[in-house]
Parts: C-alpha cells; structure tokens; sequence
C-alpha cells in the first residue's frame, strides 16, 4: 500500500507538471506541496519535483529505487507487476539522476548474482520488453505528452558537468557543500560524535562524508562493512536482494544522506524482516539450502 499510495501521488505530481491534470486540481496539488516543504524541510524548498508523500524528490527517488527491489524479491503476480510499475514511475518522476544510476547499478546486481546466464537473459528480456512499447508510444507521439522538460534538461545538465563541459547548479551546490564540511573535519579530528549537520549548520548531502565527519574514519569503515555485509554474512540463495538493496544505497550515498532516510530505508529493514521469518519459521527450501552450505563449508564430520 506504501508503494502504491507513493507512486501514485508521484505519478499525479508529474501529470500536473505536464499540464494533463485540470488547473484546479494541480493548482491544489502543488499549494500543497510547497506548504509541506515550507514546515517540513530540512534546508530548502524543491519545486518542479515530484516527491510522493514524502517532502524531498531525492528522498522519494531512493524510495523507488528500493521499491522495485522490494517489488522484485517479495511480491508476486499482478501486484508485483503494479507496484513495479507504480516504482519505476516513482523514480523517474522524481528526477534524480543518482536514483536513476542507482536503478541501473540494482538490475545489475540482481543479474551478476543471479544464477549464470540465465538471470542475463532474463535481464535482456525485461529490458527489451519495456522498450517496445515506449518505442511504439514515441512513434506515435504520445509518449512525448509524459515526457517533462525540466527532467530531460536536469539530465543533459548533469552530463555536461560530469564530462567537464558545463556547469550544474545543483552539482555545484553540493560540492561547495562538500568542501566546506572537508575543511572542518581538522577541528573535529574525533568526529563531530552528533549529527555533523547540527554541529555544521547545513546539508551535507552525502553519507560518506557525513559519517567520517561523525566518527571520523572508524565510522566509515564501519558503514562501508555494512555495505558488503550481504556478501559475507549472507549464504548466496538469501543474498540477491540484499545485494541490490546495499549496491543502490551505496550509489546514493555519494549525493545524499541515504542511510539516515528512515522512510526509505524502512523498505530494507522490512526485507530484512521477512528473510528472517521466512528461515525462522521453517521455510523448507530455505532451511535445506542453508544447512546444505553450512555442511559443505565446515571442516570435519557434521
């Protein structure tokens, strides 16, 4: 229900945008948003944006993100397909790119640590079969109706800054961001111990530099460990979407406090959840396979 509630009120933000909605409805819809950003936000106010239910677009970008994820590994049939749907929307219609990178380097998770070629196959096919009906909607022309401006610009921006050859405010900001929070770390050379952003008095904008401003190095380690802990601690038939979850929180962690972003990290912690009910309960499959490597990897008689 999250899901859905989230990426259907995504998808109405973006319609509005796209004047596709009546004025009275996206006048209201807007009005609305920038109200909750005016009380709730942290530092400032995005506009042009859809956010969902939550008050920042990036904060609803990694929702989505983990969203398919979730959809993906624990929900089935039409459901699944639905809320998929409802994700993926979520993630575009949010407008940020590291989401977006954050997608691709998930569905590429899920294929290298699937089972060989077939979970490639399985990859190509999803992919292929997304861009047939996108290719036929764009043939025709309606696909150009969903498309906004302010998205496909925001993308060529980003691209233009990254290869050197122009400047992206938002980019921009966050590196000044970044700077001034590195040449602080010399006066706290133990960690700021409280949020840095308290003691600093501004956004980060990335969990990296926000734990080592926190707890200086060990801190880091430490979230960096917590990162690859599914490839260590996990056996390989509960590790996939674990795996795709870490890898997409890692890649937002460069543009953004994403560990600390408990409405979207509730998605994990209840992946986390179910995994454990499922070997707690007996789940048969799950318990053979367990026991099965847990045998195959100690020494001795077992």
């Amino acid at each position: 229900m999250s899901i859905w509630i989230h990426g259907s009120y995504g998808a109405v933000q973006l319609l509005g945008r796209l004047s596709l909605l009546p004025d009275a409805i996206s006048e209201w819809i807007t009005a609305w948003d920038l109200s909750s950003q005016a009380a709730y936000a942290e530092s400032y106010i995005v506009s042009q944006r859809s956010t969902g239910m939550l008050i920042n677009p990036n904060s609803f970008g990694l929702w989505s993100v983990l969203a398919v994820v979730f959809s993906v590994f624990y929900l089935k049939g039409r459901i699944r397909a639905f809320s998929i749907a409802l994700a993926l929307a979520g993630v575009y219609a949010s407008e940020s790119r590291t989401a977006m990178v954050a997608l691709i380097a998930s569905v590429i998770a899920v294929a290298v640590t699937g089972k060989g070629l077939d979970a490639i196959f399985r990859m190509v096919a999803l992919i292929i079969a997304a861009a047939v009906p996108l290719a036929v909607l764009s043939w025709f022309g309606v696909l150009q109706s969903f498309v906004a401006v302010n998205a496909l610009e925001r993308m060529r921006s980003g691209w233009l800054a990254v290869t050197g050859r122009g400047v992206d405010e938002n980019l921009a900001g966050r590196v000044e961001a970044w700077n001034f929070a590195s040449t602080l770390s010399a006066d706290y050379w133990m960690g700021t111990w409280g949020p840095p952003q308290v003691t600093l008095g501004r956004s980060i904008d990335s969990q990296y530099l926000a734990m080592f401003l926190q707890g200086s190095l060990p801190l880091l380690l430490a979230y960096l460990l917590l990162l690859i802990s599914p490839l260590i601690v996990l056996p390989k038939h509960r590790r996939r979407p674990f795996v795709a979850f870490a890898l997409a929180v890692a890649t937002m962690s460069f543009t953004a406090t994403a560990f600390e972003n408990l409405a979207a990290m509730g998605l994990v912690w209840c992946a986390l959840v179910i995994d454990a009910l499922k070997v707690r309960t007996g789940n048969p499959e799950a318990v053979r396979s367990e026991v099965s490597e847990v045998s195959h990897n100690k020494v001795g008689p077992t």
